[in-house]
């Protein structure tokens, strides 16, 4: 901008930036004030505000999100570069610790800049930061609009710039056990929107938003299985007991049961086509025994979680964070080993 054609740049900046949202859009920035947003992480001077446009100031930034979270949407700005320009577009995103791991970053970026030395893939505009490339050649030269839209829809990514679809991701796809330990932010399903700065000056304006219904799942079975699980209760599961072995016991195993049901109910819940667990409570066992059978089954765990399935009552597929490396076992093996099996005891 200050490095070319000034009199093109004061030009715009009298012509109004604010653009009336489409079908569906909820203006984010009223073009005035940072009303709906909280800036973290400052560096230097943060962001600033001048005639409707949003920017990152030269050596400051830091990460400015949302005070809302979302889950699905279409997110859609402009962006105006100058000649090394470097920021981000967080989703999904906490207000804690860095974005680009604990949520997603977005590339915002000078691709055609020698300031930063080659640049990997994953490092160009419109890539998830470290994690997916993005392709390029869509940029419009430096100085001028850039028009973007950011779509999140479950585990799709996708990002168009000037109408041309740079990143068309499945995070599914993702399956590089270092990737996703150091990018535990891909499991996220919502968080907070922002931008993230890194000390290079980088305009925006026109900045909207759409959230999209998000399609829990309706656990409808692939053909050839059975559904185990309703998706909107635990009908057809009950809390563990040990296994009785006398006839005598039977009753005594009938009231251990019923207080077992009792205190699944309080740590087992169907929400939204989840099947969640608090991690206080014992196990949940289906009330049906199988003999031989494929079981699939999609799953996502926390930090430092450790859970499993037994099959036949034994033994236990592991499922646990391969990042959490406490305790008396290696974790960073990874899930699906047969727990406590000696000859295979990890994967």
């Amino acid at each position: 901008m200050q490095i070319f054609k000034i009199s093109l740049f004061l030009l715009l900046s009298l012509v109004s930036t604010h653009a009336e949202p489409e079908h569906g859009f909820t203006s984010i920035f009223d073009s005035k004030t940072f009303n709906g947003w909280k800036l973290v992480n400052q560096n230097g001077s943060g962001y600033g505000i001048t005639n409707g446009i949003l920017f990152c100031q030269r050596g400051g930034g830091g990460n400015l999100f949302t005070e809302k979270e979302y889950e699905d949407f279409v997110f859609r700005f402009e962006f105006r570069l100058e000649d090394g320009s470097n920021n981000g577009i967080g989703i999904r995103a906490p207000h804690e610790g860095d974005a680009a791991y604990m949520g997603m970053e977005l590339q915002v970026l000078d691709d055609s800049t020698k300031k930063y030395g080659p640049l990997r893939p994953e490092q160009l505009h419109g890539s998830i930061y470290d994690v997916i490339a993005a392709k390029s050649g869509a940029q419009k030269p430096i100085g001028e609009w850039n028009s973007e839209e950011i779509i999140a829809q479950g585990r799709d990514i996708k990002v168009i710039l000037n109408g041309k679809t740079i990143l068309d991701a499945n995070l599914n796809e993702v399956t590089n056990a270092t990737t996703l330990q150091k990018h535990p932010g891909l499991l996220r399903t919502r968080g907070h929107v922002g931008f993230l700065g890194h000390t290079e000056y980088v305009e925006y304006r026109n900045i909207r938003i759409k959230e999209l219904p998000v399609a829990h799942n309706d656990n409808s079975a692939p053909p050839g299985f059975t559904a185990i699980f309703t998706g909107k209760n635990l009908d057809g599961w009950k809390g563990f007991v040990a296994p009785f072995s006398k006839w005598t016991e039977l009753s005594e195993k009938a009231l251990k049961q019923k207080e077992a049901d009792e205190k699944m109910k309080q740590h087992w819940l169907a929400k939204d086509g989840v099947l969640e667990y608090d991690g206080k409570g014992q196990n949940l066992v289906s009330e049906k025994n199988y003999g031989d059978f494929e079981l699939w089954a999609d799953w996502k765990i926390l930090p430092k979680g450790d859970s499993g399935i037994y099959l036949r009552g034994c033994p236990q597929v592991q499922i646990w964070d391969p990042a959490d490396k406490g305790g008396a076992r290696d974790h960073s093996v990874g899930s699906g080993g047969l727990h406590n099996n000696q000859k295979n005891p990890n994967n």
